[in-house]
This record gives C-alpha cells, sequence and structure tokens, in this order.
C-alpha cells in the first residue's frame, strides 16, 4: 500500500505538468494558427516546402527549385516534418495539436530531470517556470527544428543520468543515438558528449564514480559519432565537400564575426562586402546569396584582431543573455527599463551560483545540467547572439535558478539516488 502511494507520489507532478503545458501551448497554438495566412516560425516556408518536396520523394534539397544547396540544412526537422504533414494529409494547419503534444512531453522530460537534480519541493518550480516562458511557447508551436532537437536533447541527457545511475552502457549507448539525433535536428548539439567528457577528465578525475560516468559517456559519444556519420556521408557524395552536419555554421560564423558584425543577425551591405573584399576576407561559401566573403578569411581577421574579437564577443553575450525576451513573456520586461537589466542580472547570477552548487556536489545529474548551460552558451557564441537561441539551454537554466534559491537556502543539490530508474 505504501509503495503504491509513493508510486502515485512520483506519477503526479509530471502528469499534472504535462497538462498544464498541455494546455497552456494549446491555447497558444490555436490563437497562432486560427487566423494564420502562412506557417508561424522562422523559415517555417522553407521549412514547409522541402518537407513537402520530401514527402514527394525528393531528397533534402534535391527538388528542383530549391533556395539553398543540398548540405545546408541539418535533416532532421524536415524529415520529422515530412511524415507529420503526411499523416496529417498535407495539412499544415493542423500542425496546430502537433506542437502542445511535444510540449506536453518536454514538460514531463524536464521534470523527470529536475527531480534528479533539487530538492523535491523546489522541483516543479523550474518546469513551470520553462513552460511559462515565452521562447517555449514560441517555438512549440512554430514549424521548424529547434524545439524537436531541444526536446530530444532533453530525452538524451535523462536517459544518460538513468544510465549512470544504473551502470548500463546499452541505456549509454540509447542516450548517444538520442544525441546524436537531436544533432541532426539542431547542429549545436553535436560536441556536448565530448565536451562533457572533457569536464569530467580535466575536474572530477579522482571521484568516486569517475571511471563509470566516463565510460558511460564515452558510450554515448561513440554512438553520436555512429549517429551522424552516414549523414555526413551523405553530404560529401551529393556536394563534394566535408560539412559536419549542416554548412549553415560557415555563414552564421561570417555574418557572426565579420568586420562588420554587431552580436546579432545583420547581413553586411554591399559596400561592407565590397570594403571586406579589399581587406582580403573574398573566399568561397558555398551559401552565394550572402556574398563571397570566407569563413576562412574571417576567423583569420579575428585571430589577428584580438580587440575587436573580445568587443564582438561581449556584444554576442548580450543578445544572447540580455537582449529582448520573446513575446509573450511573464518574466522579464524590455532591456530599455532599468528594471529588466537588473532582473536579468539578478536572475543569471542566481544562475551562476547554482552552477557552481552543482558542478561542486557528488551527484552526476546535477553536474550535467550545468554542463548543458556551458556548452549551450559556448555552442553559440561563434557565431551570433540572439534571443531565441535560448531555447537550446533555457531549460538548463531554470534548474540552475532553483538550485541557486536551493544553496541560498542553506540546502544541497539532490544526488537522485533515491528516484527509481526510468
Amino acid at each position: 500500500m505504501v509503495a503504491r502511494r509513493d508510486r502515485l507520489t512520483a506519477i503526479v507532478p509530471p502528469v499534472v505538468l504535462a497538462g498544464f503545458a498541455l494546455a497552456l501551448v494549446g491555447g497558444f497554438s490555436w490563437e497562432m494558427y486560427r487566423a494564420a495566412a502562412q506557417p508561424p516560425g522562422v523559415d517555417a516556408v522553407t521549412y514547409l516546402r522541402w518537407a513537402t518536396a520530401i514527402d514527394h520523394g525528393y531528397g533534402l534539397g534535391l527538388q528542383p527549385g530549391a533556395d539553398f544547396v543540398p548540405d545546408y540544412w541539418p535533416p532532421g526537422g524536415f524529415y520529422a516534418l515530412a511524415w507529420i504533414l503526411h499523416v496529417l494529409g498535407g495539412n499544415w494547419r493542423l500542425y496546430v495539436f502537433v506542437g502542445p503534444v511535444l510540449a506536453a512531453a518536454a514538460a514531463a522530460l524536464l521534470y523527470g530531470l529536475a527531480i534528479r537534480c533539487v530538492e523535491r519541493r523546489l522541483a516543479l518550480a523550474p518546469c513551470v517556470a520553462t513552460v511559462c516562458w515565452g521562447g517555449f511557447l514560441i517555438n512549440a508551436v512554430s514549424i521548424g527544428s529547434d524545439f524537436l532537437g531541444m526536446s530530444l536533447f532533453l530525452g538524451a541527457l535523462l536517459v544518460l543520468v538513468d544510465a549512470v545511475g544504473r551502470s548500463s552502457l546499452p541505456e549509454a549507448g540509447v542516450a548517444g543515438v538520442l544525441f546524436g539525433l537531436a544533432s541532426l535536428t539542431r547542429p549545436n548539439d553535436l560536441l556536448f558528449t565530448g565536451f562533457l567528457a572533457g569536464l569530467l577528465l580535466l575536474s572530477q578525475r579522482y571521484r568516486t564514480g569517475f571511471r563509470r560516468e566516463l565510460a558511460c559517456v564515452g558510450v554515448a559519444l561513440l554512438c553520436v559519432v555512429l549517429t551522424v556519420a552516414p549523414w555526413i556521408a551523405r553530404n560529401r557524395l551529393v556536394t563534394g565537400r566535408f560539412s559536419p552536419v549542416a554548412s549553415s555554421g560557415a555563414t552564421n560564423f561570417i555574418i557572426g564575426n565579420n568586420p562588420f558584425a554587431t552580436g546579432t543577425y545583420a547581413i553586411w551591405t554591399p559596400q561592407q562586402e565590397t570594403a571586406m573584399r579589399q581587406m582580403g576576407l573574398a573566399g568561397p561559401n558555398p551559401y552565394t546569396r550572402i556574398g563571397r566573403i570566407g569563413w576562412k578569411p574571417v576567423l583569420i581577421y579575428n585571430l589577428t584582431h584580438p580587440a575587436f574579437a573580445l568587443r564582438n564577443l561581449g556584444r554576442k553575450l548580450y543578445y544572447l543573455l540580455f537582449d529582448e525576451e520573446i513575446a509573450p513573456d511573464p518574466l522579464f520586461l524590455y532591456p530599455s527599463t532599468t528594471f529588466s537589466l537588473v532582473a536579468h542580472a539578478l536572475f543569471w547570477m542566481l544562475v551562476l551560483v547554482g552552477a557552481w552548487s552543482f558542478w561542486t556536489c557528488e551527484g552526476f545529474a546535477p553536474r550535467a545540467v550545468a554542463a548543458w548551460l556551458a556548452y549551450g552558451v559556448l555552442s553559440v557564441l561563434p557565431f551570433f547572439g540572439a534571443a531565441r537561441f535560448r531555447l537550446g539551454f533555457a531549460p538548463a537554466a531554470f534548474i540552475l535558478l532553483a538550485a541557486g534559491l536551493q544553496r541560498l537556502l542553506g540546502s544541497r543539490p539532490a544526488h537522485g539516488a533515491d528516484l527509481p530508474p526510468l
């Protein structure tokens, strides 16, 4: 009887949270799609057109009249959308029901991770904050790949945490496959398992359980490579060049680091391109619609102009961490107000307190979440900052915010040792 009551106590919070996410995102999705003339989301029209071509039998980017080179986009979001459109009979408006279901699943997964990191009384708070966050709402209902990639990453991390707890290498392999699928949907996630393994080697070598953790992360890393390798080989065969998942990274690097970069997305003018050519920055670029500036000359420019690179890095951090939140957002006001800037600063200070608390504790789950935040920020900085990129690490930030509050209350992070496996 006691065991049944404990099981119900464990099941009720994620079910209630999933229901809350389903209702909130469902209502928002209905409002977005009810009067929409075209699918919502950044590049949604392109996603819809390419996914429709895939449904008609073409490979990604190989249909007649494609606006981008075949390896420009990561494939995961397009193939998933093609399957969804096939099921929905090609009617993109029925996607109004898909976003809320994905949001409910992501919310339940997030609770499973949070309960392994913070006290039970605080575990629900970061999950509710994430679901109410404007970036979560907007991306959940948008046609694209970012939300799907974040959900896959969240599921992969939860499986990896469980694999370490059970010393299960096969389960770590499953986590690696999920990380690989997340990387094929959102390329920024590609190096996370390698980053996590590096952190373990540098800072946790003499910890209890170090070998178990490193073995599981190593297996996950191997499975990531095996998962993405076929797509990399496909890009090589189709385009004749090496392209790790997507060639858009080179373009985004140029946009974010050229001498006229602003720290966020901004295409240079023809006059600025002429000036960059005169500076010796011309080079091959697979995406020719933005000009003929090469990423290697831009990299050399940044290495030889460290003052510019540091100023630009500061601007990227501002746009990534402090710029206007995606509306609607109940947590922050616009950055033009003093209150909003102070609120952002206090938010990130508490997140940093939580990250330090997590990284110095014994449990693997808290340290994995701290690594998630660090990697999420670092994976964006080589390119350019924007509020919409926070989706890749916002769930970790909200968990770490709760951990910061928990630390101020004098408690230590949870280890998740008393929790049943997945």
